[in-house]
């Protein structure tokens, strides 16, 4: 017999599903994959000179983790705009611009992410003058937390010539904009703001993926991916630096490409793969757009909006079925839920070839045409810790069926966990702490109003390992078996054993994929 290429020794090893955990000591490497999984003695004989032997001095060896809905471009240009995340009143917003400008040339856009006027001291949107009071001649785009929202300044409203009469563009009672755009008018800014190089790009997309890396994660199911952001992944993969998998849901306008080069089903290699295409079918609870039967309880005129029509979306259903492609539905309000299975009971679409995506508001109407369906629904944790004001949105009543992550699993063929990022932190051991605690510790009435939905570890683990491979079709990933991808990560401690406030303290070891470290490193005794 051939020797391992790697053995890992001495280590606390989780094997197969995590909801029912197994363990073992080591395991063994062999062309990427895991070639055996056992104790010390039982692995010497994969042992030979070429053999690399790994200590692991006890730690704690897990599937690499599975983020599941991640938008690489988009975390990847947070990190060069302006950080709004911890801006807690418009004026402290103003004096980001200030300091911004000082490094801009006279015009030149100035460009931010994370506001959320919830946590502002005024207690309100803000506004083109009030941007305009610091920047009136450079144009300014602050993109709200959630991204579906954005204030724009008059000379950004100007370049992007926008229509005041477009939906989507907020008017005063004097029939002015304020400079507040929300959903689909955005993308009429995006097309004039200069694109960064794909030099530039290749730089920030590698480092933002060797970050994610570090965290833990192995795999990415990329969302709403666009040519130029394809173009980048296809080039680091093709010099040889994509550190981790990339599960790519292309952006659904660009599905009339796919059928006319007549792709079926996935097309892609082990590290960077097509899975399907992305459409978002309405918008979000933070900004009142997500698409609700019932008006929302603090604003009762309003019920948000489908951004697609019923029509337009079956359509979109139909010819990803027809070309076996996953179609990953961004659906968060009930109304929008609702019409999605709908459409899909109507087409008999495959329940691995739905994915919900976000999935948020869920009663129980709405859950007995989930159990119908079987659809796939990707959920993120840590909007429970930062939706802070859900209940005095949605009332007592919505808001228990709200992130309903238990009787989701029960009822839905997978789900499986994300970031959402940038909208939420990219930490998995985040999530899982937002799954587990359920604002409990932070005090939020969510956790009194649905303890039941609370997650135990093994379940959280599986939204980020297992449920994660299951949910882009990959049996190949998410579980430590023999004959599957050596995808790990080594970790400082025993998340069994651990109070779930320490989750998020987890140190990652080393990360690795395909049986090589991408991050971190490990005690070699040869």
């Amino acid at each position: 017999m051939s020797g391992a290429d790697v053995v890992l020794i001495n280590g606390i090893v989780l094997c197969g599903d995590p909801r029912y955990p197994k363990w073992s000591e080591g395991l063994a490497i062999k062309f990427g994959k895991i070639l055996a999984i056992g104790d010390k003695g039982y692995l010497k004989k994969f042992i030979d000179k070429a053999t690399v032997v790994y200590d692991l001095e006890g730690c704690t060896v897990l599937p690499g983790l599975i983020d599941s809905h991640f938008h690489i471009l988009e975390t990847a240009q947070d990190k060069v705009w302006l950080n709004l995340r911890d801006v807690d009143s418009i004026e402290k917003l103003k004096e980001k611009i200030k300091q911004a400008l000082l490094e801009k040339k006279p015009g030149e856009w100035i460009l931010g992410r994370g506001w959320d006027h919830e946590r502002f001291l005024e207690k309100r949107y803000p506004t083109r003058y009030d941007i305009d009071e610091v920047s009136p001649n450079n144009p300014v785009l602050l993109i709200r937390v959630c991204g579906h929202i954005a204030i724009a300044n008059t000379p950004a409203l100007k370049l992007a010539e926008i229509d005041y009469e477009e939906e989507g563009v907020h008017i005063d009672e004097s029939g002015r904009p304020t400079g507040i755009l929300k959903e689909k008018v955005l993308e009429k800014v995006f097309r004039v703001i200069p694109q960064p190089t794909i030099k530039d790009l290749l730089k920030l997309v590698e480092k933002t993926l060797r970050e994610v890396a570090s965290t833990g994660l192995t795999t990415l199911h990329a969302m709403s991916v666009t040519p130029i952001e394809f173009i980048v992944l296809q080039l680091l993969r093709l010099e040889g630096k994509l550190p981790i998998r990339i599960r790519v849901y292309l952006n659904h306008d660009l599905l009339a490409y796919l059928r006319k080069l007549g792709i079926m089903g996935s097309l892609g290699d082990d590290l960077l793969k097509i899975c399907g295409i992305k459409v978002i079918a309405d918008g979000v609870l933070g900004g009142r757009t997500a698409a609700l039967n019932e008006p929302y309880s603090d604003d009762p005129d309003n019920r948000g909006m489908m951004l697609v029509s019923r029509d337009d979306l079956r359509t979109l259903m139909k010819e990803a079925m027809e070309n076996r492609l996953q179609i990953a539905v961004h659906a968060i309000g009930d109304r929008c839920i609702e019409t999605v299975l709908r459409i899909a009971r109507g087409l008999h679409i495959k329940s691995t070839l739905l994915r919900i995506e976000h999935g948020s508001l869920t009663p129980p109407p709405i859950l007995e045409l989930l159990s119908r369906v079987k659809p796939i629904v990707v959920v993120q944790p840590h909007f429970i810790i930062s939706d802070t004001w859900i209940v005095d949105r949605l009332g007592e009543y919505r808001a228990r069926w709200t992130y309903a992550f238990k009787t989701l699993m029960k009822i839905c063929s997978t789900v499986a966990g994300s970031s959402d990022s940038p909208v939420e932190p990219i930490s998995p051991w985040k999530g899982m702490y937002a799954a587990i605690e359920r604002g409990e510790s932070e005090g939020l009435s969510l956790a009194h109003l649905s303890p039941e939905e609370k997650l135990d570890i093994g379940e959280a683990l599986s939204l980020y390992t297992i449920n994660g491979a299951r949910a882009c079709g990959d049996n190949s990933l998410g579980v430590i078996e023999e004959g599957k991808y050596a995808d790990l990560v080594v970790i400082d401690t025993d998340p069994y054993e651990l109070d779930v406030r320490d989750l998020i303290k987890i140190k990652v070891k080393a990360t690795i994929v395909g049986g090589k470290i991408v991050h971190g490193k490990l005690s070699s005794v040869r």
